[in-house]
């Protein structure tokens, strides 16, 4: 028999903005298009350089459109703790049936070996079909039964998975106009 769960899979709701803000902006940055822009330290303990600092302040700011529009456009999948539903442990926010916009999970998750699955959880059928990537994907690093995958990733970007930059800017321009 399977353990049971400790945690819930839920829809975002309003209340869910503030903490949604900061994993989508830290995570993001933690990805390629934030070490290209010398932001991938935002989020991780120490302080930062005041230059430093400045840099992720500005990264993070200069997204936060993309994150309010996502958040009011896109279907946001959260896997939060079941007794406190307020509690978010991982996020997938996806739209129509084969696009994926983002997906993460806080550290916690990813140490205590949870977080592939709860991301497994919140792709379901995702993981296996054709999916257009509309920003780039953070690595979710962490140990894994049987050591790390590349890269220190504990999930492995799907085969049939691909990058199309062009479709969430498409979209946002449209809805602008």
């Amino acid at each position: 028999m399977e353990p049971e769960k400790f945690w819930m899979i839920r829809y975002y709701t309003p209340e869910d903005i503030d903490a949604l803000l900061y994993f989508l902006s830290v995570s993001y940055a933690r990805s390629k298009a934030g070490e290209r822009a010398g932001a991938s330290g935002a989020g991780k303990k120490g302080k930062p350089s005041p230059e430093d600092a400045a840099q992720q302040r500005a990264f993070m700011e200069a997204h936060q459109p993309i994150w309010l529009w996502l958040l009011a456009n896109a279907q946001v999948r959260l896997a939060c703790d079941i007794e406190r539903p307020d509690s978010i442990y991982a996020w997938a926010i996806t739209s129509e049936p084969n696009v994926v916009h983002a997906i993460g999970a806080k550290y916690d998750t990813v140490k205590l070996g949870f977080a592939k699955e709860m991301l497994e959880d919140l792709l379901g059928d995702r993981l296996t079909s054709m999916q257009v990537v509309t920003l780039e994907l953070p690595k979710i690093p962490g140990e894994r039964p049987g050591g790390t995958l590349p890269g220190g990733a504990i999930m492995s970007r799907p085969a049939r998975w691909y990058t199309d930059p062009t479709w969430l800017l498409t979209r946002m321009i449209g809805d602008s106009k």
